[in-house]
């Protein structure tokens, strides 16, 4: 079974099963603990990532000098950027 996780049309999570014929089935529970097969068909209106992300960080050197403002020798060190939980 190929567990996907959506947005339904009024907004809300959800997880679902994925279909050959590329529908899903909605499911109940939660995923770590257990989740249950309902027969209800899946209303999909975005695919999200499999896990909501809850830590972020990126390591850089991305932009040219006159775009981060520092055109000294400090501006080849890559830059930092942290984004933890919300």
């Amino acid at each position: 079974m190929k567990i996907i996780r959506y947005l339904d049309s009024q907004e809300q999570i959800h997880y679902g099963a994925a279909q050959g014929d590329g529908s899903a089935i909605e499911l109940t529970g939660e995923l770590f603990s257990g989740l249950q097969s309902t027969d209800r068909r899946a209303d999909v209106a975005k695919l999200l990532a499999p896990l909501a992300p809850s830590q972020i960080l990126g390591i850089g050197l991305n932009l040219p000098p006159t775009r981060r403002g520092d055109e000294s020798e400090n501006s080849r060190v890559p830059g930092a950027l942290y984004q933890g939980p919300q």
